[in-house]
């Protein structure tokens, strides 16, 4: 009979969504634990999630290269607006 293992990655109460391996195995999701949307990279051995992303609007979406490398982010932007900020 095979056994499988359950572990969190996130800690209990946060929210975070879509979850995503890169190339190179590490592991990323989209968390408002800053106050906004955005991306981190969650370490697969515990320990603290890593922000990736720190834009002032939230990301709405994110891809990331083959080698995990490179993010490539989407969000909603006001387009009468100079700047992000």
């Amino acid at each position: 009979m095979r056994q499988t293992h359950n572990w969190r990655l996130t800690p209990v109460g946060e929210s975070w969504s879509s979850a995503r391996f890169a190339g190179d195995g590490r592991l990323y999701a989209v968390s408002g634990k800053s106050g906004s949307s955005q991306v981190w990279q969650l370490p697969l051995d515990g320990g603290d999630a890593s922000q990736v992303t720190a834009y002032p609007l939230g990301v709405g979406a994110y891809g990331l290269s083959r080698d995990g490398r490179r993010i490539a982010v989407a969000m909603e932007v006001f387009t009468d607006c100079a700047d992000l900020d």
